[in-house]
């Protein structure tokens, strides 16, 4: 049996193909940067941060308003029967 050693890269090739991703970017970057601008949005974070906090605390109090409720009230155990069994002598040997 004979197995032939082709490299698969060109290093020539990746070479040249970086520096024509280099030449366009540069010829190019003036509208690249412009169309960025349309993506990004110029926010400001400090009211972000406090509309965040304020959604926060009315969840907080939500919450509070469900455990008030959740304490009065109480759900019984449908399985209950099953752990008070009155025969439990007799599936001891189980």
């Amino acid at each position: 049996m004979v197995s032939l050693h082709i490299p698969f890269r060109n290093k020539n090739a990746e070479l040249l193909a970086e520096i024509k991703f280099v030449n366009m970017y540069n010829t190019d970057e003036e509208l690249i940067l412009q169309r960025q601008k349309e993506f990004e949005s110029d926010l400001d974070i400090q009211k972000t941060i406090e509309m965040c906090r304020g959604l926060c605390c009315e969840n907080e109090s939500n919450d509070s308003s469900q455990q008030e409720a959740n304490k009065t009230t109480t759900e019984q155990n449908p399985f209950e029967h099953l752990y008070n069994k009155t025969n439990a002598d007799v599936d001891i040997d189980i």
